[in-house]
């Protein structure tokens, strides 16, 4: 929820997404996180120890289940997102 003035707003206005890796000591784990852009909250994450789409989705959907569907939504370009 957003404060404007003495009203407020009850949407996402925007979010953004990033998967990184985590180096493991027998190779890596792949985390994406979902956050709000003005707050910073974090929405929502997945871990996986594969870079298949699905844990992405799987965080995407966990987000706009939770949070609703963001007016924006900015991505770092990796493709589990774009299914």
């Amino acid at each position: 929820m957003y404060a404007v003035g003495p009203a407020s707003l009850d949407l996402l206005l925007s979010a953004a997404t990033s998967i990184t890796y985590v180096p493991m000591e027998k190779g890596f784990a792949y985390l994406v996180v979902i956050m709000d852009w003005h707050s910073r909250k974090v929405l929502s994450w997945h871990l996986s120890n594969t870079m298949e789409a699905d844990f992405c989705v799987q965080a995407l959907d966990a987000a706009i289940q939770d949070y609703g569907c963001p007016q924006i939504f900015n991505t770092d370009q990796g493709t589990q997102l774009y299914q």
